[in-house]
Parts: C-alpha cells; sequence; structure tokens
C-alpha cells in the first residue's frame, strides 16, 4: 500500500492544548452549589444567594419570624450509571438548617427540602433515567420597555411592558380599536382601567381629575370595562 505524503504548511510547529469545553458548564454548577465549601465560608452566590434573599420569613404580626442558617447536600443514592440503568434521577438530598423565633422560643432544626439535581462529569442531568443538558437562552433583563408596532394594517400600535427580577411580566397595549389592554405573563386580557380602579381610581370621575384631558383616550377602553368600582 502507497503511503500518503503529508506536506505541512504552517507557521508555527507549537500546538496549543484543546481546553476543556465542559469546564464552562461543569465550574458554573460547582461554583452554583458550592457544594465542598464550608457553610459559614461561601460566597453570596448561586443556591446561598437564593436562600439569602428568600429568608427571614415574617409573620404578619411580626411576632414570628423564620430565619435561614445553612444548607447542606448530601451523597447521592446511587451512581449517574445506576440512575440510568434504574430510570431514577441522579441527585443528592438537599437539607436546610433554620431558626425559628417566637416570643417564648428559639428553636434550630435541620429540615429535608428534597432531592437536588447532580451534574454527571460529561456536564449532563440524569432525569428519571434520561440524560438531559441544560440549553442556554437568551433572557430580557428587568426593566421597563416602551415599544411602537407598525400593524400590516398601516396603524402604530404601542404598548408598555414591565419585567421583574422575579414574577410575573406585566404589559399593556393598544388594539386596532383604541382599546388599552392589561396583559399578566401574556395571558389573558383585560381592559387598563380596572387596574386603574384596583389602585384607588374606582369611578369614572376619579380617572377624569386624574388624568384631565387624556381621559378622552380611555373611552374606547372603558366601553368594554363592564366594572363601575375597584369591588
Amino acid at each position: 500500500m502507497e503511503k500518503i505524503k503529508i506536506r505541512d504548511f504552517s507557521k508555527f510547529s507549537d500546538t496549543f492544548e484543546m481546553p476543556s469545553l465542559l469546564d464552562i458548564q461543569l465550574v458554573a454548577y460547582k461554583d452554583f452549589l458550592q457544594r465542598d465549601t464550608a457553610s459559614d465560608k461561601r460566597s453570596d452566590t448561586g443556591l446561598e444567594e437564593v436562600f439569602q434573599e428568600v429568608f427571614p420569613l415574617e409573620s404578619y404580626d411580626g411576632q414570628i419570624r423564620l430565619e435561614y442558617i445553612s444548607y447542606t447536600l448530601g451523597k447521592e443514592k446511587y451512581s449517574s450509571t445506576e440512575c440510568k440503568r434504574r430510570g431514577m434521577t441522579y441527585s443528592a438530598p438537599l437539607k436546610v438548617k433554620l431558626r425559628l423565633i417566637t416570643p417564648v422560643d428559639i428553636k434550630e432544626q435541620e429540615v429535608y427540602f428534597g432531592d437536588f439535581p447532580l451534574m454527571t462529569d460529561t456536564g449532563t442531568f440524569i432525569i428519571n433515567g434520561d440524560e438531559r443538558v441544560v440549553v442556554s437562552q437568551i433572557q430580557r433583563p428587568p426593566g421597563v420597555s416602551f415599544e411602537e408596532e407598525l400593524h400590516p394594517t398601516g396603524k402604530s400600535l404601542y404598548h408598555g411592558r414591565i419585567i421583574p427580577a422575579r414574577g410575573a411580566w406585566f404589559e399593556i397595549k393598544y388594539d386596532l380599536n383604541n382599546v388599552l389592554l392589561t396583559y399578566i405573563d401574556r395571558r389573558r386580557n383585560f381592559p387598563t382601567t380596572q387596574i386603574l380602579r384596583i389602585m384607588g381610581l374606582s369611578s369614572n370621575d376619579d380617572m377624569e381629575k386624574m388624568l384631565g384631558g387624556d381621559f378622552e383616550k380611555l373611552r374606547p377602553t372603558l366601553e368594554k370595562d363592564h366594572t363601575t368600582n375597584k369591588e
């Protein structure tokens, strides 16, 4: 068999070490869990940051307070290979240490929160025996935006959007009939005047006093609004 001759036209003889592309996900998830870091030395990122944001919780009268102390991730029951064979989720038990403060007592207890998914050495998750990967998506940052959209009929439609850091999206849009509609999480819509009633402008007179000359722009919306007060 004739040997294949290879001619090298490269200018540099040295080769660069190929980086591990899996490190992007492996390191990020490791930093998110901080599993091997002592509870008192964890940075306020990832899972630790979530607990810090949610706690403490207080009763409406301020008499009872629930504080977060720390969390621990136990040892996984089965390996990733065994979880795939058994049709199980590759995870570890998540336990959270909480402090309950009442007027008569202070108690500390470790509470089992559930099983937390772990990432395999190949950057995947095992969910019910199936291997899954996380696909990154572009997400709009929190804030307020106003946009103009040109309808195929040639009419300009305006809408505003409030995107919170956590919670439901709030959108206000004009339709082709100049009715101002409100959407919560892009679902069923309702006249925006109902929001004004909830916020204290119960009657049409209240809205007119507040908006002045702009009140006439709400006429098409009020015709669709069958409510008369905030009740």
